[in-house]
């Protein structure tokens, strides 16, 4: 009898480890698409997870986090941008066709004046309706000009972006710096309330495709917001097809 109590006790202190084992298991990744991104990440305990294609939201009752496409800011992020107007046009469809190229133009690429040109000129093309020749050429002009286009400055491209979310005139940056995210460069930037130094907000940007991809926090609770941000960076991956390049 007692060495039946003691198998029993052992099979019980074995079956008990593997239960810790199992509830201490980290949690899986997800892969999701973000608009031109396709990624995957660890979704902090007891967070939300929301998909709205180009923007997915992370959220608890006591912060948010936030993981966007804002678009093209590279050479291969035009040129898929406009090959697919291109393709458009020559099914007929100029108001799309137009609408991609006029996001363009909202975009960082009006830096670039020559790019400026010969992007207004292909969209006066797409809007005229001029023969397919012309406007084939116009296309053909684009994309040249666009396979002249330097790598962007992440740093200046993050400065820019940061405008555009929420770095109003009562925000300071506090911090920036530069890190390796998944094997590409990318740029961090802690903000705070610029009277008080309280209200931080983590913004970490990265190029992939040629289109920039920015996970911030929105609002919450620092002691909350910070774990859960840097479990979110910390685990993305580029989920990429073989034959896609990472730039």
């Amino acid at each position: 009898a007692r060495r039946v109590r003691a198998l029993r006790a052992a099979v019980f202190a074995i079956a008990a480890a593997g239960l810790a084992l199992a509830c201490s298991a980290p949690p899986e990744p997800v892969v999701v698409d973000l608009g031109v991104h396709r990624v995957s990440f660890i979704i902090p305990e007891g967070w939300q997870h929301y998909d709205h294609g180009r923007e997915h939201r992370l959220e608890t009752g006591e912060g948010d986090l936030v993981l966007t496409d804002l678009g093209p800011v590279a050479a291969a992020g035009y040129r898929t941008v406009v090959l697919e107007a291109r393709d458009l046009t020559r099914r007929g469809q100029r108001e799309e066709a137009a609408e991609l190229l006029n996001g363009l133009a909202d975009g960082p690429v009006v830096e670039n004046d020559a790019l400026r040109v010969e992007l207004e000129n292909c969209l006066d093309a797409v809007w005229r309706g001029r023969p397919t020749a012309a406007t084939q050429a116009a296309f053909d002009s684009l994309l040249d000009e666009i396979d002249r286009l330097p790598e962007p400055d992440l740093e200046v491209l993050a400065t820019l972006a940061l405008e555009d979310l929420d770095h109003g005139p009562r925000r300071a940056i506090e911090r920036r710096e530069r890190l390796i995210l998944d094997g590409r460069e990318a740029h961090r930037i802690l903000t705070w309330q610029r009277l008080t130094h309280n209200g931080r907000l983590r913004h970490v940007f990265v190029v992939n495709r040629g289109s920039l991809l920015v996970v911030r926090t929105t609002m919450g609770r620092d002691e909350v917001l910070g774990p859960a941000f840097d479990t979110v960076v910390r685990s993305l991956v580029f989920v990429e097809p073989e034959t896609q390049s990472a730039r």
